[in-house]
């Protein structure tokens, strides 16, 4: 989730410089987070180091508290984290 809010985000920044921002991408990213309790928020702000335990990390990141994961270089793993 967090992903893709960074993601939109960075788009909405570019297409501003650019003039083009019509602002759906903000109002996306405000209706995810305000659907978001405090809890959730603060742990979108956590960022994992890989554990190499895919399942344990999967539960992590449904809880909410479990904004990106780092050093994990094993697409398995990273494509089941982006499917879940």
């Amino acid at each position: 989730m967090l992903m893709t809010t960074a993601l939109l985000l960075g788009s909405c920044a570019e297409k501003k410089q650019q003039s083009q921002c019509d602002g759906a991408e903000e109002r996306f990213v405000d209706s995810v987070v305000a659907r978001m309790d405090l809890k959730q928020q603060i742990g979108q702000l956590v960022q994992f180091t890989s554990s190499g335990n895919i399942d344990e990390m999967i539960d992590i990141a449904r809880s909410g508290m479990m904004g990106s994961i780092l050093n994990d270089v094993d697409p398995e793993h990273v494509n089941r984290l982006q499917k879940f």
